[in-house]
């Protein structure tokens, strides 16, 4: 399954990019768009591959803010980690658990790569936090903040 989204994601960039480099799952996603076409181009490449895609975040579009929200100087709330520091590959899993419903068939789960995107998915549909911050080693209580 990883295979066949990577290749329609690849397909897709291979359409909306001028990059005549490989395109690999250790690949960047930062290094197929500037900051000035990411916006335009994330939305063109959620159409192209038919899918539902990590929002972008405010880092996406402005490095310099910092990982923390600041008040009076104290660093406050941590920010959203920025999806287009991500790799291929994380969005290949990424976009799997946001699309579970469409792309994994619950009575016929086949592998554990299956149930762990269905985790992930469910993670971030029901308690509010987003793909791009949920990893298979994360805890739910202690790196979550799910209580």
């Amino acid at each position: 399954m990883s295979q066949i989204v990577f290749y329609k994601i690849r397909k897709a960039l291979r359409n909306l990019t001028s990059a005549e480099k490989e395109i690999r799952p250790n690949m960047k996603i930062s290094e197929l768009f500037s900051q000035s076409e990411l916006k335009e181009k994330w939305s063109q490449l959620r159409t192209e591959v038919g899918l539902e895609l990590p929002d972008l975040v405010a880092l996406d579009f402005n490095p310099e803010l910092g990982t923390h929200v600041k008040i009076f100087g104290i660093k406050t709330i941590k920010r959203t980690t920025p999806v287009s520091k991500g790799t291929l590959r994380q969005l290949v899993d990424w976009t799997i658990s946001l699309n579970r419903d469409k792309l994994i068939d619950i009575e016929k789960i086949s592998s554990k790569y299956e149930v762990e995107r269905i985790i992930c998915g469910i993670t971030e549909d029901r308690i509010g936090v987003p793909i791009s911050e949920i990893e298979l080693h994360h805890s739910f209580t202690n790196d979550l903040g799910i209580d």
